[in-house]
């Protein structure tokens, strides 16, 4: 009987041990867990801003090649219209 006793105190013991090991290693994988979850956030975060710069720089490149687009057409019109001049100058 008293050996069965100290059988049971030592698995009791051993049993304690290993809920006090598994206790350190949830808190540590909850650590864990947290950590990455925020390096995520930060990462989806940085995504998001990136993409937010290239959308901004892509439209002002837009707007700029319409800005081209129409000064050089108002150019293409002003020289259609001095060389019809010179051509009416000519035929005088």
């Amino acid at each position: 009987m008293l050996k069965q006793g100290k059988q049971n105190q030592l698995k009791i013991k051993s049993m304690e041990t290993e809920i006090d090991r598994m206790k350190v290693q949830r808190v540590s994988l909850m650590r864990r867990m947290k950590e990455e979850s925020e390096k995520h956030r930060k990462w989806k975060l940085d995504q998001a801003r990136t993409i937010l710069q290239v959308k901004n720089s892509n439209l002002k490149k837009d707007r700029e090649i319409q800005q081209l687009r129409r000064d050089n057409k108002r150019k293409d019109i002003v020289a259609r219209r001095k060389q019809e001049e010179l051509v009416a100058l000519k035929e005088r």
